[in-house]
């Protein structure tokens, strides 16, 4: 069964993360949404955005599920993803790191806060 909150950001009818959805949650446009993700900008607004595009929405989904979980809201989740200072990292937010690539170093961060270790 799927959590409601990978559900928010599917296509009606299908299994495919729409961006639309995805940008309006995180309250960003799609041009930032496609810089976020590193994608083309056009290739966000495609009927049959490729696999891609598809994987780096898939990664960025994961993300937000995964911080829905510890905070107990999306709200909350995505406060934390776009305007949390991590101290370890720059005093860089999980977006800011999210974007430059590091989809691993936020999914760590996560597990680690998860663990009861601090971030």
């Amino acid at each position: 069964m799927l959590s409601s909150d990978i559900e928010a950001f599917t296509a009606p009818g299908t299994t495919r993360i729409a961006p639309r959805a995805l940008a309006e949650e995180l309250d960003i446009s799609m041009s930032d949404l496609a810089d976020l993700i590193g994608v083309g900008r056009s290739a966000l607004y495609d009927s049959d955005n490729g696999p891609k595009v598809q994987k780096s929405l898939s990664k960025l989904t994961q993300i937000l599920v995964a911080a829905t979980d510890l905070a107990g809201s999306r709200r909350r989740a995505i406060l934390w993803f776009k305007h949390n200072p991590i101290p370890g990292y720059r005093f860089k937010t999980p977006m800011e790191l999210f974007a430059s690539g590091q989809y691993e170093t936020v999914r760590i961060i996560i597990e680690n806060i998860r663990n009861g270790v601090y971030a």
